[in-house]
């Protein structure tokens, strides 16, 4: 069982909201303040794989992160791992409230898709959606190792 299914029992401290079905905590460990994580209580291993009745309730919960990192800071840069490089196998939603752009840094690591395959990762920055396939094999953290400045 990994931690984020243990949230009630080991992270409780760290949740600022919750919905039914959904979690918003403060990162353990941040990359910059501010830096939330959006998780599902269920596990599945990476948003793509979250049961489609649940995307209208996780899509308004986002929004609300979103809109409070916005009062609080700045529009957030919003990114998943998607089973590519991800330190806990349990899908998590980083929102990371910083004006850096770190799209040329994603180029590094892999190539924009509309049809992502497992391993991915997600990025979102002011409504710019992309998904990224690997152009190589990932490690664990490799999005935080190549993305210089967090």
């Amino acid at each position: 069982m990994d931690i984020f299914c243990q949230i009630e029992k080991k992270l409780d401290h760290q949740v600022l909201d919750q919905t039914d079905n959904f979690y918003l905590l403060y990162d353990g460990y941040p990359l910059l303040e501010g830096h939330l994580l959006l998780i599902p209580k269920q596990h599945v291993d990476c948003y793509s794989n979250l049961d489609k009745k649940l995307l209208r309730e996780f899509n308004l919960f986002k929004k609300g992160a979103i809109n409070f990192l916005k009062d609080k800071y700045s529009q957030p840069v919003i990114f998943e791992h998607g089973i590519a490089g991800q330190t806990v196998m349990h899908a998590h939603l980083h929102l990371l409230p910083t004006n850096k752009s770190i799209e040329k840094d994603l180029k590094q690591y892999g190539v924009v898709t509309k049809n992502p395959s497992i391993p991915y990762l997600y990025f979102e920055y002011f409504n710019k959606k992309n998904y990224y396939n690997p152009k190589k094999k990932y490690i664990r953290g490799y999005f935080t190792l190549y993305t210089p400045g967090f």
